[in-house]
C-alpha cells in the first residue's frame, strides 16, 4: 500500500513540474530540478541562474524547485515515466542509481574538453565523489562529509575539558567521546545530541561514525557480497546503542531529525556536544547567529574520532564525503546543439561567479569543492580548524566517497530502520544487522553491478 501512495504523489509532482528540453525560434530551453538547500542558497542559486539566462539569450534554464526529501524517489520514477528534466543537482551517493537506470550521461560525452579543463580546479577528493567507472557525471560546489561534533566551548571549561594551554581537550577516540559526554551529563547538561531519524541524513551520519571502525556495505574484494554485519558496523551500532542507554544522548534520539540535533544544541546552552555533518554553521546561521565568526555562541567543530581500537575487518577511513549539490545532466539532452548548450551552462557553474556563493560567507557552512574557495578569508573565518587542516593536507586524508552503489535507496532504507531497532529495542545489534545484510544482499543479487560500485 505504501508503494501504491507513494507512485500516486509522485506521479501528480510529477505532472506539475515544467516540461524538459525543448527548442523554440532559436532558443534552447532547459529544465533544471534544483533540490533545495538553506535559504540563502536558494537565493544565490537562482540569482546565478538569472545571470546566465541574461548573458546567453540563445540558452534558457528554466529552474524548478522541488523536495530534498524526495529526491531520489523523484528522479527515478521521472525517469521511469520518460520525463526527467534536463539537468539536476543531487547529491554524488545517488549517482550509482542513477547510472544503473540509465539517466544520466558522463559529462565527458557532453563536452570532454570541458571536463578537462575545469577538473583541477576542483578539490580532488570532492571531484571524485562524481567519477564512476572513469566517467564524471557531476560538477561539484561543495561537498558535505559525516561525520563531525560540535562541542560548547563554554560548557566544555567549565567541566573541565581543557588542555594545559588553556584550549579545548577535544575527544579523539570514541571512548574520549563518552567520557566528555559523561562529564557533561555529571554536571546537569546533554552529553551528545545524536539525530536518529529515518532520514537519509541521520543514516549517513551513522556510516561516517561506523566507517571510522573499519565498516563497509559491500565487500571490497567481492562486490557482489554485503558485509554491514561486520563487526566494524556491529559495534558502531552498539557504540550508538550504549550512549543512548547509559543516558549520554537526549532522551528522544528516534525522534530527533539532524536538524532538529543542532537547533537543541544552539538554543538553550544545556548541551555539550552534538553530532552533524561538515554543515553545521549553515544550521548555526539558521539558528540565527551571525556568521562569519559566530562569537555569540562560541563552539569547535572537528570530525568525530575513531574507536580506541579498529575492530573492522576493512581499512578504517576517517569519514564519508559527497558532493550535496553537484549538477548533472540526464539523457535528455542528447543531440550535439544540446549538448554544446549545455557545456556552456556546466562552464558557467564551474565559473568563480558561480562557486562564489559557497566562499564568500553569504554561504556559511559549506565546505567548497572550489580550491580557490579555501583561500577566501570568509571560509577560514567559519572553517578555522578545518582550514588548518586543509592546509596541513588532513582534512580529507582518509575520507572516501558517500558509499554508493546500485541498490543504496533501498540499503539505506533499511540501515535506518535497523539503527532505530537498535536503540528502540533490546535485540542484540549483531542479529540486526545480520538481517539487513540479508534483506540487502537479495538487492544486490537483483540489481547489483560492481562496474557501477564508487565506495561501499
Amino acid at each position: 500500500m505504501r508503494r501504491s501512495i507513494l507512485l500516486f504523489v509522485t506521479t501528480a509532482v510529477l505532472a506539475l513540474i515544467l516540461a524538459p528540453v525543448t527548442q523554440g525560434q532559436g532558443v534552447i530551453n532547459f529544465t533544471y530540478w534544483d533540490f533545495g538547500g538553506v535559504a540563502n542558497e536558494i537565493t544565490w542559486i537562482g540569482q546565478k541562474i538569472d545571470e546566465f539566462n541574461a548573458a546567453n539569450p540563445d540558452i534558457r534554464v528554466e529552474r524548478v524547485l522541488t523536495d530534498w526529501a524526495t529526491k531520489r524517489t523523484l528522479v527515478q520514477a521521472a525517469g521511469a515515466s520518460n520525463t526527467l528534466p534536463d539537468v539536476t543537482s543531487l547529491d554524488t551517493a545517488s549517482i550509482a542509481d542513477f547510472v544503473a537506470q540509465g539517466l544520466l550521461v558522463p559529462l565527458e560525452d557532453v563536452d570532454a574538453a570541458l571536463v578537462e579543463r575545469i577538473r583541477p580546479r576542483f578539490v580532488a577528493e570532492i571531484w571524485n565523489t562524481a567519477v564512476l567507472g572513469g566517467k564524471t557525471y557531476a560538477v561539484p560546489t561543495y561537498t558535505d562529509t559525516a561525520s563531525f561534533i560540535t562541542i560548547s566551548d563554554p560548557l566544555a571549561r567549565q567541566v573541565g575539558l581543557v588542555n594545559a594551554d588553556g584550549s579545548l581537550a577535544l575527544p579523539g577516540t570514541w571512548g574520549q567521546v563518552r567520557d566528555a559526554a559523561q562529564s557533561f551529563v555529571n554536571n546537569g547538561f546533554t552529553g551528545l545530541v545524536i539525530p536518529l531519524t529515518q532520514s537519509t541524513n541521520d543514516v549517513i551520519l551513522f556510516e561516517g561514525v561506523a566507517y571510522t571502525n573499519g565498516c563497509r556495505w559491500l565487500d571490497p574484494n567481492d562486490l557482489n557480497r554485503v558485509v554491514i554485519n561486520d563487526r566494524g558496523c556491529v559495534d558502531a551500532l552498539e557504540f550508538y546503542r550504549q550512549m543512548v542507554a547509559d543516558g549520554l544522548t537526549q532522551p528522544d534520539v528516534a525522534n530527533t531529525l539532524y536538524l532538529d540535533a543542532l537547533a537543541l544544541f544552539y538554543s538553550g546552552g544545556k548541551t555539550g556536544m552534538s553530532v552533524g555533518m561538515s554543515w553545521i554553521p549553515v544550521v548555526k546561521q539558521s539558528q540565527g547567529f551571525d556568521p562569519p565568526t559566530f562569537d555569540t555562541f562560541p563552539d569547535v567543530i572537528f570530525p568525530f574520532p575513531g574507536p580506541d581500537t579498529v575492530t573492522g575487518s576493512y581499512p578504517a577511513a576517517a569519514g564519508v564525503t559527497e558532493g550535496t549539490t553537484s549538477y548533472m545532466v540526464t539523457r535528455n539532452v542528447d543531440t550535439a546543439e544540446e549538448r554544446a548548450a549545455m557545456s556552456r551552462f556546466l562552464e558557467f557553474v564551474a565559473s568563480d561567479a558561480f562557486q562564489d556563493g559557497w566562499g564568500n560567507g553569504l554561504i556559511a557552512g559549506r565546505v567548497p569543492a572550489l580550491i580557490a574557495n579555501w583561500n577566501r578569508p570568509a571560509t577560514r573565518a567559519v572553517y578555522p580548524e578545518l582550514s588548518r587542516r586543509f592546509d596541513d593536507g588532513t582534512l580529507f586524508a582518509g575520507v572516501v566517497p558517500n558509499p554508493t552503489f546500485p541498490g543504496i535507496t533501498q540499503a539505506e532504507q533499511r540501515l535506518a530502520e535497523a539503527l532505530q531497532e537498535a536503540v528502540l529495542t533490546a535485540r542484540s545489534t549483531q542479529e540486526i544487522l545480520d538481517d539487513v545484510a540479508r534483506d540487502i544482499q537479495d538487492v544486490i543479487d537483483a540489481v547489483g553491478n560492481p562496474a557501477l560500485v564508487l565506495q561501499n
